[in-house]
């Protein structure tokens, strides 16, 4: 009778680890899924982030008279220029706003989205130097501006 027990207790001994060694490996396989799940989902999250927020935040380009890069424009006293901002690559209506050095430039409300233009007149030599600026309305950071330089003859 003994024995009997004997046996038994290491049946049930090796019973209890085989359970154990299956329950640890089933435990490793849903460690496994899980992180694989948790891997996945933080790469469909980061390929969203790419694919939408530099689009929307950064893929529109403002040009004046067709230049991308800010410039100086050569003039003389008593002309007339035109500045045309527009922007390029854009995904929306995009407001557009002026300003003559740090004042804001009144714009008619056709004169604002996607396009706008501004007629700077009588040109004087008081007016060496002065910037005008294009920004984009929902996002100053993005902007372009043209000096002018006066030339006297």
């Amino acid at each position: 009778m003994h024995n009997r027990q004997k046996e038994g207790s290491q049946t049930k001994v090796q019973n209890q680890l085989h359970y154990f060694s299956l329950s640890r490996s089933y435990f490793n396989s849903l460690k496994m899924a899980w992180n694989s799940s948790v891997v996945m989902q933080m790469g469909r999250f980061l390929l969203l982030v790419i694919l939408f927020l530099p689009r929307e935040m950064t893929s529109s380009v403002l040009t004046v008279n067709g230049k991308t890069e800010n410039y100086i424009l050569d003039t003389t006293p008593g002309s007339q220029v035109s500045l045309i901002c527009a922007v390029q690559n854009h995904t929306r209506e995009e407001e557009l706003l002026w300003y003559r050095e740090e004042g804001r430039v009144d714009l008619k409300s056709g004169n604002k989205i996607n396009s706008s233009s501004v007629c700077v007149s009588s040109i004087s030599e008081n007016d060496n130097g002065i910037s005008f600026t294009c920004r984009l309305g929902r996002d100053p950071s993005v902007s372009i501006s043209v000096a002018l330089n006066v030339i006297c003859e």
